[in-house]
């Protein structure tokens, strides 16, 4: 077998680039269906056999679930069928020879680095082979989190710096390939965002899809339909965000506008959202009206209140500019802490006006 040490120039070269190997790197594919802008493309992982390198998780395997496909970024990769160790630029010369992200002088060797082992975890995730990363994106990546650094319950402090990236694919064609990395993805399917979330899962149970994926597809859709309509001004682009299920939403603030809810709506934990979603995958319910989510939420959404009176009551300098302080219960591990409007609020924003709002509200930046 090839050694490792035959590649020192190429792990040098690696070594050098603005690329935090050690913490690592995950890279996610967002894509949409090719005729049906409302359904996207996922897969279902099973559970991981190895750890994670993110302490905050203790280090446990990923547990199975859906979400968009995608994985870690490697400096080199062993390719049996030739016997030797590639980078991810190289493999995806070896694919691809002449593709756009090899030749495009404007993108950077690090970005240059995480596209190709982007399209490379995609393609051997899914079996699409013909997929495209868009690139004129402004910044390229749909989002780029980086993981700050966290304090287990001993108070010891574990260094962040783990990056979870998200990039914006096109499928070009249904061609299907057997999927390669069978040992970590099972299967994937389309998922329709104007249907209910927990319906798809009627018959999947007690499958489940990654809180952050839901979050994430939803951010990443405002700012594509951002995008879309900023760059396409003579062009109709239907207005996706606004056709999303509400189910959907749950992930991020429910019951703003309701004097029973906090002012600016509460926002559940990913354990409360869980549970929330099995609760309703088990009682086969589309949606959770409010008198649900407050039967629910219980103690929880009285402590919020409770919160919220007393911050009102001492702080009543924070309202400058109409901002009112943050009076909902903290997300964990949230690549953007924002809360989004309730429906109604939201149908009644038309398109542009709308989606900047929206995007303000989500605090998703450009």
């Amino acid at each position: 077998m090839t050694s490792l040490f035959s590649h020192r120039s190429a792990l040098k070269k690696l070594n050098n680039l603005d690329i935090n190997w050690k913490a690592g790197i995950t890279v996610q594919v967002l894509a949409q269906h090719p005729y049906d802008p409302n359904s996207i493309r996922w897969a279902h992982n099973v559970l991981e056999k190895t750890p994670t390198k993110i302490a905050r998780y203790n280090n446990q395997p990923k547990p199975d679930g859906w979400g968009n496909s995608g994985g870690g970024l490697e400096r080199l990769i062993y390719i049996p069928l030739l016997d030797k160790y590639l980078t991810e630029v190289e493999i995806l010369e070896m694919r691809r020879p002449g593709h756009p992200i090899l030749t495009d002088r404007t993108i950077s060797e690090e970005t240059r680095t995480i596209l190709a082992g982007g399209l490379r975890e995609f393609v051997d995730e899914t079996g699409f082979r013909d997929i495209e990363i868009r690139t004129d994106f402004p910044g390229i990546f749909l989002s780029d989190y980086e993981y700050p650094p966290w304090a287990d319950a001993k108070g010891v402090i574990h260094m962040g710096g783990h990056r979870k990236i998200t990039l914006w694919g096109e499928l070009t064609s249904f061609r299907e390939d057997p999927i390669i990395e069978s040992c970590e993805i099972d299967r994937t399917d389309w998922f329709d965002l104007t249907s209910s979330l927990p319906a798809m899962f009627f018959n999947l149970s007690p499958e489940r899809p990654y809180w952050s994926h839901v979050r994430n597809t939803l951010s990443s859709i405002l700012k594509i339909y951002r995008h879309e309509k900023d760059t396409n001004k003579d062009d109709f682009i239907p207005n996706i965000p606004r056709r999303i299920h509400r189910s959907w939403w749950y992930v991020f603030q429910v019951g703003r506008g309701d004097s029973r809810f906090p002012e600016n709506g509460y926002r559940m934990s990913p354990r409360q959202w869980y549970k929330l979603f099995e609760l309703m995958v088990a009682k086969k319910m589309e949606e959770a009206d409010r008198d649900f989510l407050l039967k629910f939420l219980g103690k929880d959404l009285d402590n919020a209140r409770r919160v919220e009176e007393n911050q009102l009551n001492n702080s009543e300098s924070e309202k400058i500019n109409g901002d009112l302080p943050e009076t909902t219960q903290e997300v964990e591990d949230s690549e953007d802490s924002e809360g989004i409007p309730t429906v109604e609020e939201m149908i009644r924003r038309e398109d542009e006006e709308y989606a900047r709002w929206l995007e303000s509200e989500l605090g998703i930046r450009k």
